[in-house]
């Protein structure tokens, strides 16, 4: 009987005397991993047993595919250490090298077994890439994994859950950051305070669904209409701040001011509401400043969007700083 035959036959000896060799260790795997790793050695066995039969290294690879799945599940557990199962292919390989020189002695082909020994030598090598290779893959896969969950955490903790708009810590920030680069220069910042006119009777005519929709509708055309340097947030409700970056020409913020109001003219059509349009204008409060701290501009510009409701809404009143 060939060696590599013998060597079929004896899979279950070879993962038995692998469970043995690793239950000696003094770093005890856990069950599961422990059954992924024997899983794996059967799997390596048979391919060995088939390359060391007719000397195809394809064919062995073949019969071999499944251990490379199994790397992969072994890599995904924490409790899975890398060096741990590098130490289990090493004992794999003199479970092997035993059976093999049994096999030999059994069947008398003792002369060939360097041959088989240096086939097994080379088969571990190419298990051990693979392994290498299984880990690194699923070890990108974790840190690409925890990069985008830690974005994401950063993402809603700066932004409105409704409108994927910066919220009111992101926009204290973004004024923040306006005012100590135009104090630098010496020219003012200004700061645009939006809210809706008669956004209530939205929610009560068609629901809170729609008033929401409409929300996010009027964030998006908003955001089209400004320029790359303004930063467009929510504060909440139906309340929107635009952070504008009015370096010349002088009258940006009135030129901003108006490409908004122009933008609300249009009616927004709203899928759950039905087929009536629904029409939406706003009140808008400017404040400008330079030696002035972030949340005083922005209750400056709160107040003048105020004077505008009571001017007739659908307008855009300065502050006075008052």
């Amino acid at each position: 009987m060939p060696l590599g035959t013998a060597l079929s036959l004896a899979v279950d000896d070879v993962v038995a005397d692998l469970q043995r060799r690793n239950q000696q260790s003094r770093y005890v795997l856990d069950d599961a991993v422990e059954g992924l790793i024997l899983a794996i050695a059967r799997s390596s066995t048979g391919a060995f047993a088939v390359w060391l039969s007719s000397g195809e290294e394809e064919a062995a690879r073949r019969e071999g595919i499944d251990a490379s799945r199994i790397f992969g599940q072994v890599a995904a557990r924490n409790d899975a250490p890398l060096n741990e199962v590098t130490k289990c292919c090493l004992r794999w390989h003199d479970a092997v090298a035993s059976q093999l020189n049994r096999d030999a002695s059994r069947l008398g082909v003792e002369e060939r077994l360097p041959q088989a020994l240096s086939m097994l030598q080379r088969s571990l090598r190419v298990t051990l890439v693979r392994m290498a290779e299984a880990f690194e893959v699923e070890r990108q896969h974790l840190h690409q994994t925890l990069v985008l969950n830690q974005e994401e955490i950063v993402f809603q903790a700066s932004h409105d859950a409704l409108t994927g708009l910066p919220n009111r810590a992101l926009i204290i920030d973004r004024i923040e950051q306006l005012l100590r680069r135009h104090g630098r220069f010496g020219t003012e910042a200004t700061v645009l305070f939006i809210d809706l006119d008669d956004f209530k009777a939205v929610n009560d005519n068609f629901g809170h669904a729609v008033g929401d929709d409409l929300l996010r509708a009027v964030g998006e055309r908003v955001r089209r209409v400004l320029r790359e340097s303004d930063t467009l947030g929510r504060l909440g409700g139906d309340e929107y701040i635009v952070v504008a970056d009015c370096i010349p020409p002088e009258n940006a913020p009135e030129l901003i001011c108006q490409r908004i109001l122009d933008a609300l003219r249009e009616p927004f059509e709203i899928e759950n509401a039905g087929p009536a349009p629904i029409w939406a204008t706003a009140s808008i409060g400017v404040a400008t400043g330079t030696q002035i701290s972030a949340e005083e501009i922005l209750e400056n510009a709160d107040m003048a969007m105020y004077r505008a409701k009571r001017d007739g809404k659908n307008r855009y009143v300065f502050s006075t700083g008052d």
